[in-house]
């Protein structure tokens, strides 16, 4: 974590890092297309990126890295908040390989979201806030097949078809927040236990008041591995 380092300094240690595999930029207020740029140009074997906090980097500079790193496997821009659809198409377009996407706090649009279908081997998303997923966004994800871990917290347009066609393209699915969501009901739960039953361990249905069925012994009924849950009360 390089917090206090300026943009044109960071920039300026990766130029000798051509053999870099992994960084955390964490927090760090400087870091912008300057620093992007050059990891696009001297690390082309990046697979793990940080960028949490990172409130100056923009659509420009995701375009470079990820043309310039397609073997990124992990990439968190927990709140980065200067991003639009650019930045995250050309993420999806160009890093196949990625498996964990932490966007939280970053409010992609519908179609941004849409988009990370192309990204087959995806195992965690986290588009906590995102109140612009709509169901055919989220839906889309069920082309993920090896999706494990979801974080749809406050995605507050959901509804029960978004849900359930996630649930059936994603069966080995363990872990799952829909906390906030007043439109899903209890027949995403149902759709969740006819398709990731032997797999769901972990389950936050708090805020779901169209829930009404299902409590946690009913949960733990559908789901026996089931070892987390928060429901709606």
């Amino acid at each position: 974590m390089l917090c206090w380092v300026t943009d044109r300094g960071v920039a300026e240690l990766l130029r000798a890092c051509p053999s870099l595999r992994a960084i955390s930029l964490y927090w760090n207020l400087n870091v912008g297309a300057e620093t992007l740029k050059a990891l696009s140009e001297t690390c082309p074997q990046l697979t793990r990126v940080n960028l949490s906090g990172c409130k100056a980097v923009t659509d420009l500079g995701i375009v470079q890295l990820a043309q310039g790193c397609p073997k990124l496997t992990h990439v968190d821009l927990t709140r980065c908040t200067r991003l639009g659809d650019a930045a995250y198409e050309a993420l999806a377009k160009h890093c196949p390989e990625i498996e964990v996407l932490r966007l939280y706090a970053t409010m992609p649009s519908a179609h941004a979201i849409q988009g990370f279908h192309l990204l087959r081997k995806l195992r965690i998303i986290d588009i906590c806030g995102a109140h612009a997923a709509s169901d055919a966004a989220v839906g889309s994800l069920g082309a993920c097949h090896e999706l494990r871990e979801a974080n749809l917290t406050w995605c507050v347009h959901l509804s029960d078809a978004g849900v359930c066609t996630l649930a059936r393209g994603c069966p080995k699915l363990e872990s799952l927040s829909l906390h906030g969501i007043r439109r899903v009901t209890d027949a995403a739960i149902r759709a969740l236990a006819k398709s990731c039953r032997e797999s769901l361990h972990t389950l936050d249905t708090s805020g779901c008041t169209g829930i009404v069925e299902h409590d946690r012994a009913r949960l733990k009924q559908l789901f026996p591995n089931l070892r987390c849950s928060v429901v709606h009360s």
